[in-house]
């Protein structure tokens, strides 16, 4: 249950203070007082919260908002419905949600959005069912740090990205016109397959609390009103605003960016989506942490960047030499990691592939030969090989120490319960309670495949043609050219995710 008391008293000493927060990982942000423009839910009411003890069920919806349910409410939607402005109301209707947590606004909106739009997750939520959920959105941001401080609207972007949308947005500041977001909220409300979701300040609706997100159900065209399907549904129902007073609540700024809000449109990938490689869950850009593993995950990345960077590296016309000089490079960088984390995870328990639906083990046995096939991974696999036997000698010449940190590229997931010893092998027993051997000698997916997944799908820097970035880069495009589409997709969506987690962090640069 939650301490309200004493979460009210942080807020409290929290903005006389003026402390200063994580805003992403290991970087420091001072954020501003301004009340009307912050995210955090715990500010929610400051003014009426003085008593730890005080309650609230639901909150009256002030004047310049008028109630869906409504005798004049339903008059306007039923006159939008008529001018043909209220499609995508009905799939989104279809899954309407209350936000499970008071800070989910904006996770809760993208649930409702992917379900919308039939997007696939590819991953069971319970029982035997795919289905989106809150708690399945874990790319990106900390889920206990999203419970705590919401999310922005770059952070809004990354998620939806990392879970195949496509995407489109805007930030509501002095180059953007009302018209253009007009044409946007027409376009929008008359199809079905595409969404628009608002990223705005409460306190410019005359609404208590801070910033929000909502999708948008119908437009009112002669009355230039618009939806706002506000999953807060504990606290305010459906609601119809005037168009040029969203607009003026998407310009508040954020508090904790100190940007303008936005809109964002958002579309069904036509991508496949992540059949068998994921991102792992340390791979993320958070709001605020004290986690180490998190904090080692960035130091990594800066470690990897420079290494790709470094034009004292020479460059040698021999794959083999490039490949083991990238590997000796890699290497340093994983020791930044923590001893059990990685860079990626497999989709599944690749123990138990047999219990995927058959088009789906064919998939992943296609992407793994691909794989197999390129030379990258011929390169990687006879070196790697030396590695385990702790006798590496690279072909280059560039690499003679033992190689301790490369495993930590990669790791197969398990859902496991529990494991046990049985004739001196390992024994998991899943959440299904299906019991297997593991052979470790037999794993589907080995470092040699993660590492070379990586390899292929780093976003690389091509600002400079005597560094390793660049040659890398020409050469996985030929590899890409040439490759399997399954392989094809597969690196494209994992590179697409990085670029994403890239972005968020050159917008924010970490302070190591």
């Amino acid at each position: 249950m939650i301490n309200f008391k004493s979460t009210f008293s942080f807020a409290k000493r929290f903005y006389k203070s003026q402390i200063v927060l994580y805003y992403t990982t290991g970087l420091y942000s001072t954020l501003n007082p301004n009340l009307s423009s912050i995210g955090p839910w715990y500010l929610e009411d400051k003014q009426q919260t003085s008593n730890s003890n005080e309650q609230f069920y639901r909150r009256k919806l002030p004047a310049c908002c008028l109630a869906f349910s409504s005798e004049e409410g339903k008059q306007v939607f039923k006159e939008s419905l008529l001018s043909g402005y209220a499609n995508i109301y009905f799939p989104l209707a279809e899954q309407f949600r209350t936000q499970a947590e008071p800070a989910y606004c904006g996770i809760s909106t993208l649930v409702m959005i992917l379900n919308s739009l039939a997007v696939d997750p590819k991953r069971v939520w319970k029982g035997p069912w795919r289905w989106y959920h809150e708690e399945m959105l874990d790319c990106c941001l900390s889920l206990d740090l999203v419970q705590q401080n919401g999310i922005t609207l770059d952070q809004f972007v990354c998620l939806a990205t990392c879970n195949n949308l496509d995407l489109n947005v805007v930030r509501t500041d002095d180059n953007e016109n009302i018209k253009s977001f007009r044409d946007v909220v027409e376009e929008i409300c008359a199809g079905q397959d595409k969404v628009l979701t608002c990223s705005y300040s409460r306190s410019v609706l005359n609404q208590t609390g801070g910033g929000h997100f909502s999708p948008i159900g119908a437009y009112h065209p002669k009355k230039d009103m618009v939806l706002i399907f506000d999953v807060a549904r504990f606290k305010y129902p459906p609601h119809w605003v005037k168009l040029d007073l969203l607009w003026e609540a998407m310009k508040a700024l954020d508090g904790v960016t100190g940007l303008p809000r936005g809109y964002i449109v958002l579309r069904k990938t036509e991508e496949m989506p992540l059949l068998l490689f994921r991102l792992s869950n340390i791979f993320r850009v958070t709001i605020a942490t004290n986690s180490v593993s998190q904090s080692s995950m960035a130091k990594f990345m800066r470690s990897w960047r420079t290494f790709l960077k470094n034009e004292s590296v020479k460059i040698s016309d021999s794959l083999d030499v490039t490949i083991g000089q990238t590997l000796a490079g890699l290497n340093e960088a994983l020791k930044e990691l923590l001893e059990g984390d990685s860079v990626f995870n497999t989709q599944f328990n690749t123990h138990c592939i047999d219990t995927l639906p058959p088009d789906h083990i064919s998939a992943v046995r296609k992407i793994l030969a691909s794989l197999e096939n390129t030379e990258i991974y011929q390169i990687i696999h006879s070196m790697v090989s030396k590695f385990k036997k702790n006798f590496f000698q690279s072909r280059s010449n560039f690499i003679s120490n033992q190689c301790t940190c490369i495993e930590r590229v990669g790791k197969p997931f398990v859902n496991e319960i529990d494991t046990s010893t049985h004739d001196g092998r390992k024994v998991l027993t899943t959440k299904t309670g299906s019991s297997t051997l593991l052979d470790n000698s037999k794993e589907l997916v080995t470092d040699s495949h993660f590492i070379t997944m990586l390899i292929l799908c780093w976003p690389y820097s091509l600002n400079n043609t005597n560094d390793i970035s660049t040659y890398l880069a020409r050469h996985v495009e030929k590899v890409l050219l040439n490759g399997d589409d399954l392989l094809v997709n597969e690196v494209k969506q994992l590179r697409h995710q990085i670029q994403s987690l890239l972005e968020l962090i050159k917008r924010n640069p970490p302070v190591f």
